[in-house]
């Protein structure tokens, strides 16, 4: 498997465990009660380096909100089949599954399992060529960039799609410091483990060929000499046309060890039972759900903004007789936050 080693500095005045090896991996069976938070928070990227502190001393959760973070013996999971050289997956409740397997001297990726609202069930499968994740030990200073190969599996709008994919990873420890955590919680010595990693498709919509990109950026905070699953963590998913600006579909999860002592008031939950209907449609669409007032925009394969609309009341009736058949993106931006769904027009 090919991978290029960029970086690997002496790390100074670091402890023996701030580092990251085989023997500090989770094993399977641990778990963590993570609690769900205000997705609109910073991710701190530029704050990296020795004596860094990141500042969540003031998140918001949502109440009632949780997920739980285990890890799973990927021998035995639902997708065994498809992961087949996997020990174990890192699995976020609802949202994301990182399947790999390690040995003394590096970790390796086989793929992922992504569950989005509008997708469904998307997997990623690079059995062709695995995605290097960690040289053990991996410390402050430490990251490689790798390319990996495989499928993508999802479907669209009722349409199954399994085109083949490219990609690239990049992994550091971008960061050791001070993490604070809400209610007074300060944790020292944390770890920060950076995961960005592209992945490059081409899919078929109604007859329509357009390359896609799916681009991850992931935050894990770590302390190690304490436990062996994260801490916090800030995952930023984003579908969008190769070379776009404006995202097909997002998703950001923020979810932290800690409870949040103050939470997102109820109408700004983006958990909520937003609906748009009929879909398909022959020109016309409803929504209900809609928190507030809101705006649409409709976007087409190619990432272009076809159609805006203010004023959006939930059961107001909007025509969109003007545009042509095919597949779209709707985002309806209200209250509580701005909500991807798909949309057919037939």
């Amino acid at each position: 498997m090919k991978y290029t080693f960029l970086l690997l500095s002496c790390i100074f005045g670091v402890s023996a465990k701030a580092q990251f090896n085989q023997s500090n991996e989770a094993n399977v069976g641990q778990n963590s009660l993570m609690f769900f938070c205000d997705s609109s928070v910073t991710n701190y990227a530029s704050v990296t380096g020795a004596g860094a502190t990141w500042d969540y001393s003031q998140l918001l959760g949502y109440y009632g909100q949780t997920r739980d973070l285990q890890v799973i013996d990927a021998t035995t999971s639902a997708f065994n089949t498809i992961f087949t050289t996997s020990t174990k997956g890192l699995k976020v409740q609802n949202a994301i599954t990182n399947f790999f397997n390690s040995t003394s001297t590096d970790r390796t990726s086989q793929g992922f399992v992504y569950e989005e609202p509008t997708l469904g069930v998307l997997t990623a499968d690079f059995s062709v060529n695995n995605e290097k994740m960690m040289n053990y030990p991996y410390a402050l200073g430490n990251s490689l960039t790798d390319t990996f190969d495989g499928t993508l599996a999802f479907t669209y709008a009722g349409q199954p799609q399994n085109p083949v994919c490219t990609g690239t990873i990049f992994t550091t420890v971008d960061g050791q410091g001070t993490l604070l955590l809400p209610g007074g919680t300060s944790i020292s010595n944390v770890l920060r483990y950076r995961t960005t990693d592209s992945i490059f498709a081409s899919v078929n919509f109604l007859g329509n060929i357009l390359p896609i990109e799916l681009i991850r950026n992931q935050y894990e905070y770590y302390d190690l000499a304490n436990s062996t699953l994260p801490v916090f963590m800030f995952t930023k998913v984003i579908i969008q046309a190769q070379g776009g600006t404006t995202p097909l579909n997002k998703q950001t999860i923020v979810l932290s060890s800690v409870l949040p002592t103050a939470f997102v008031g109820l109408e700004n939950n983006a958990l909520s039972n937003l609906s748009m209907y009929p879909n398909p449609s022959e020109g016309k669409i409803l929504f209900s759900g809609i928190t507030g007032e809101a705006s649409i925009e409709i976007i087409d394969l190619s990432g272009k903004k076809v159609f805006t609309q203010a004023k959006v009341m939930n059961e107001t009736e909007i025509s969109i007789e003007a545009l042509e058949k095919g597949m779209y993106t709707v985002l309806v931006h209200d209250a509580s936050g701005s909500h991807p769904m798909a949309l057919s027009i037939r």
